[in-house]
């Protein structure tokens, strides 16, 4: 006869070996981001585990009661949180992040998004090629190939009242229909959580 104890020790080696079987990323994800950032697949590994803790970070400051105004990972996979004010800043370094102080932050240039958003409602301006908010830029960008248009002169007198808050681009080529994630981030659909 056997004993709870032997059965329930059995079921946790089993769970054990299952877990360390399973891989914590997509196989595919690692190899894409190994391959993007010219690295091998354990550094892809770890820098996904470092922005994992990264992002655990911000959510316990989160709980904390430090809202922050939007945040970006930077191209060495540093989390840079946007701070109200100094403060909360010297609040988020203490806590091993980095913080700023930006002019705007994500609520405000998702306004300004938004307000594009609603001018080009039902057909993008011919010649405006896509407008986003570049958050690390701390504007929000648009992007022409052609600007000769009347709809199109309309849209960009528009995003230009808002000043340095918006980066006009030109010579832009057309996008097309795609998708980029970058591999292990966590999504968020109209930045809720």
């Amino acid at each position: 006869m056997l004993s709870a104890a032997t059965v329930l020790g059995t079921q946790s080696i089993a769970q054990a070996q299952d877990a360390a079987t399973t891989p914590r990323y997509q196989p595919e994800m690692v190899r894409a981001l190994a391959a993007s950032l010219g690295v091998s697949e354990k550094a892809a590994v770890d820098r996904l585990d470092r922005q994992d803790a990264q992002q655990d970070k911000l959510a316990e400051l989160r709980e904390r009661g430090i809202s922050g105004d939007g945040a970006f990972f930077d191209a060495s996979g540093r989390l840079t949180v946007n701070a109200g004010d100094q403060a909360e800043a010297a609040r988020i370094e203490k806590a091993g992040l980095d913080a700023r102080v930006p002019a705007r932050g994500q609520a405000a240039l998702d306004r300004i998004k938004a307000e594009l958003d609603r001018l080009a409602a039902g057909k993008t301006p011919s010649g405006v090629v896509a407008w986003s908010v570049d958050l690390p830029a701390d504007q929000v960008t648009v992007k022409v190939n052609n600007e000769r248009g009347a709809a199109a002169k309309a849209f960009l007198a528009q995003a230009a009242e808002h000043g340095s808050a918006v980066r006009i681009v030109r010579g832009q080529e057309k996008l097309e229909a795609k998708a980029a994630i970058y591999p292990g981030s966590k999504m968020t659909f109209n930045n809720t959580t």
